[in-house]
């Protein structure tokens, strides 16, 4: 990793990780759920303000560490167990402050969770079958490549940087020939799943605004359905296009440009998605009456430390994350350690035969 490399990812990071408290749920702060009312408090705004400035502020303080010692990845793996630390100390700060509201009387928590039961969850999010459409570019990957594996070069390149630069190579035989129609299926494997966890995901509804939460967590999963499909058909798309670019002999210029284009507009999609989405839809403009009640749900106790969801009552797999956005496991359902057996085994597979 040279320094500019780590300057983008100190870069990326720092904006990623001081924007997080900004874009989760309104009704949750540091993962503590604060309800919607009580998360504009001058308190928690001012604490939030303070993450995102110390966040930015130790990530100028490691980019100029790294200008004087290079030492890049130690510095990356310190600037994120930084950040976790400091997620800790604002996470058990919020929870004290919550304590108090609700000996004040300003806040109630109430043992009812209230989810979506209606078929509409199922209508906004894209259908299933659509993935059958990755799944044909990868079989037509497959059938090219096994109509030009004689005519294509002796050297297939196997290690792939951002920059669209191929710095490894390897001779030509079925396994090395087989690289990208791998990555084609581990990412149509990986973005499916990803569908599935919207899909089947619960979705809790706030107490202190229902409306405006149910129809801002439609509209958001309406978003990240057609979002996550789209992501994956133009990665699909792209390595389908590399194999080509290889067996056809295509100019590395084009592969390059096509490298860069690639990531900038993938950069710029995850960065609409998280300051113009937000978790659960928390950065969209929806019209209602908002009844901002004094009620929450009481259920801090199943997510320990904030993130991680721990609940032997609950059926359900999988729940939208406290802190951050995306999606996390009920650790306390047994089927959820199996597949992440078989997903580490299958990343195993692809590392050792495809690497």
């Amino acid at each position: 990793m040279n320094f500019v490399t780590f300057s983008f990812n100190l870069g990326l990071l720092a904006i990623i990780l001081s924007a997080v408290p900004f874009v989760t749920r309104r009704s949750e702060c540091f993962g503590v759920n604060v309800g919607t009312k009580l998360s504009y408090s001058n308190q928690l705004l001012r604490w939030k303000r303070q993450y995102l400035l110390l966040m930015g502020s130790f990530a100028a303080v490691f980019f100029l560490f790294a200008w004087i010692i290079p030492w890049f990845l130690g510095i990356l793996i310190f600037y994120l167990v930084f950040s976790f630390g400091l997620y800790l100390i604002y996470h058990f700060r919020t929870k004290s402050w919550k304590k108090k509201q609700i000996a004040n009387g300003n806040l109630k928590e109430q043992a009812t969770v209230i989810v979506e039961a209606s078929g509409d969850k199922e209508e906004s999010i894209l259908p299933s079958w659509y993935y059958f459409v990755l799944f044909f570019l990868f079989l037509l990957t497959l059938f090219l490549t096994f109509m030009l594996y004689k005519q294509a070069p002796a050297k297939f390149p196997a290690y792939w940087k951002l920059n669209g630069v191929f710095e490894i190579e390897k001779d030509k035989t079925p396994v090395s020939a087989s690289i990208w129609p791998a990555s084609q299926f581990f990412t149509i494997l990986t973005f499916l799943g990803i569908h599935l966890t919207i899909r089947k995901s619960k979705r809790i509804i706030d107490l202190d605004d229902p409306d405006i939460s149910l129809e801002r967590m439609k509209r958001a999963n309406a978003l990240y359905s057609r979002f996550m499909f789209g992501i994956s058909l133009l990665m699909v798309s792209f390595f389908g296009f590399l194999q080509c670019s290889f067996l056809l002999n295509w100019s590395w210029t084009t592969v390059r440009v096509g490298s860069i284009l690639l990531w900038l507009f993938l950069l710029i999609a995850f960065f609409w998605l998280t300051f113009f989405v937000g978790q659960g839809g928390s950065r969209l403009k929806v019209m209602g009456i908002r009844r901002e009640r004094k009620m929450v749900q009481k259920d801090d106790h199943y997510w320990k430390l904030g993130i991680f969801y721990f609940n032997r009552l609950d059926p359900a797999l999988f729940i939208e994350k406290r802190f951050g956005i995306g999606w996390t496991v009920n650790l306390a359902r047994p089927i959820i350690w199996l597949i992440l057996l078989i997903v580490l085994v299958i990343a195993g597979i692809k590392q050792f035969f495809f690497s």
